[in-house]
């Protein structure tokens, strides 16, 4: 036993368990770190906006009958309805690609004010998008589905969508979006692919970050479903106050985040 003792309190054993505990220790405080990268007040943001996109495009879809940020669905109703002869439908959702390409010129327009003002983009988003909001509510919902009221309420709609598209593109300095899922789906099976061949963490992260952004999006539509459903369809319109309070909410993140 007291040789056995003495092998085992060896300077040479307990500097190589020296080493093994620092290792393992410094493996331990990467990952904590690696969590905080991830799961921090930018991806609180990232499901706010996810929550705001779901919202939005169901209320668009359901009452105006635009898309609002997945402008593929207005491409395809575009021709569908050319083909079908129902012109104003056709018009209508060219219309809704025109005003969501008008956006992304705008977006960029606002990240050169910022850069010349000094004052964050965020802010010049966020108010616009309240304004387009507000305005909306007071939009009558149209008894025709492609009405001159829904047609122009599509439009700002669309006109949102792409604020919010093209905005806001990447979260913790990863490209992702919180208003078209097609990507984020094919993003969140490849980092779990290449968890599991790698055994790497960060890709982990990535996939729960990915699918996070994905619930909360089928969330905001879950939602406004349910509000569809159970509400009588000329109080819709005030349903626009929820996605209203999530904006004001990102206000205040923008602000202490600054602070």
């Amino acid at each position: 036993n007291y040789r056995a003792l003495l092998f085992f309190y060896r300077p040479t054993n307990m500097k190589r368990k020296l080493k093994l505990l620092l290792k393992h220790c410094i493996k331990k405080n990467n990952i904590k770190n690696m969590e905080k990268e991830y799961f921090n007040i930018h991806l609180l943001k990232g499901v706010i906006l996810a929550l705001i996109g779901g919202f939005i495009e169901m209320y668009s879809l359901m009452i105006r009958g635009a898309f609002s940020g997945m402008q593929t669905g207005n491409l395809i109703y575009t021709f569908s309805n050319l083909f079908e002869n129902n012109y104003m439908g056709a018009l209508a959702h060219f219309l809704f690609v025109i005003t969501f390409i008008i956006g992304i010129i705008i977006t960029e327009i606002i990240y050169q004010i910022s850069d010349m003002t000094k004052i964050k983009y965020e802010y010049f988003i966020y108010s616009i998008g309240l304004i387009i909001l507000i305005f909306v509510i007071f939009i009558p919902i149209d008894s025709e589905k492609y009405g001159t009221l829904n047609i122009v309420a599509g439009c700002l709609l669309s006109f949102f969508g792409a604020l919010q598209s093209h905005a806001f593109t990447n979260i913790n300095k990863h490209a992702l979006s919180t208003t078209m899922m097609t990507a984020m789906m094919k993003l969140a099976t490849s980092s779990l692919v290449k968890y599991i061949k790698d055994k790497n963490k960060e890709n982990l992260l990535v996939c729960l970050e990915i699918l996070s952004i994905i619930l909360f999006f089928i969330f905001g539509f879950i939602v406004f479903y349910v509000l569809y459903k159970y509400v009588d369809i000329i109080y819709l319109n005030y349903s626009l106050f929820i996605p209203i309070s999530l904006v004001l909410a990102l206000f205040c993140i923008a602000f202490f985040k600054k602070s």
